[in-house]
């Protein structure tokens, strides 16, 4: 949809307010489907982000457009509910949709939440793109400087300690990482996050040094997850998770 660039060009530019002539074309849903989605965007320009997530719902329950997660990630991040913001930008991948400015805000909220090494990898490729983005452009100059600070900061905190500093290290990090992951698929409808935190825990074993001493921990946790969600549509990033992992053919 169309509203959608409209919302990214507001993101980008830090404004709440978008030119008249840029308004959008009524998309595949009708005058009403436009309307409301517009009442959204209006909600969020005016930082009543509240609002926009009532109407964002409505939305995502009445007309289930694939670029619903883009908005509803954005809107969440703003709120700083970032665990959910993960969850509707994973929503908006899932869909085959990528935008620079969303991929900015997605590593931040990784950032927020202390998934150091998914921001790490995310700023990384928003500052160094491996390819034209022919979907959503490039990062503007405001937002390629803000990944740049994110990830100065990043690598301040994630580099490995010396001797006798209480920094964590990478085995640390890694740790604690499938802590949380182990703590939210105990909990009540904590799939979703447990998701984003194994995801984060395979990007820094990726990195340990004793990585094959580590993997059956990882996938315990990863097949723990599967039954979890099988049958739903996360149950294909649980096996590509496992893929990625190298340790063989999932069960």
């Amino acid at each position: 949809m169309r509203m959608r660039l409209i919302l990214t060009g507001v993101l980008a530019l830090g404004l709440f307010a978008a030119p008249a002539a840029a308004e959008p074309a009524a998309p595949a849903g009708g005058a009403a489907a436009q309307a409301l989605l517009l009442s959204g965007v209006r909600a969020f320009r005016a930082e009543h982000y509240a609002e926009a997530l009532e109407i964002f719902r409505r939305v995502e329950t009445e007309q289930q457009p694939k670029d619903i997660g883009f908005y509803l990630g954005m809107v969440l991040h703003k709120l700083g509910r970032h665990a959910e913001a993960l969850t509707a930008f994973r929503l908006a991948h899932r869909s085959g949709l990528r935008e620079p400015v969303a991929d900015y805000y997605q590593s931040v909220s990784c950032y927020r939440l202390g998934m150091l090494e998914r921001a790490r990898q995310g700023f990384l490729l928003l500052i160094n793109p491996p390819g034209p983005n022919e979907a959503g452009g490039v990062l503007g100059p405001r937002l390629q400087l803000g990944a740049q600070r994110f990830l100065h900061a990043i690598e301040q905190a994630g580099a490995e300690p010396v001797a006798g500093s209480a920094q964590p290290t990478l085995l640390q990090r890694y740790g604690a990482a499938l802590t949380h992951a182990e703590e939210l698929l105990a909990a009540v409808h904590g799939e979703a996050a447990a998701l984003e935190w194994l995801d984060e825990a395979l990007e820094l074993l990726m990195k340990v040094p004793e990585r094959t001493a580590q993997l059956s921990l990882f996938h315990k946790r990863l097949l723990r997850l599967r039954e979890a969600v099988r049958g739903k549509p996360a149950e294909a990033e649980v096996l590509a998770l496992w893929a990625r992992a190298g340790g063989g053919s999932a069960p």
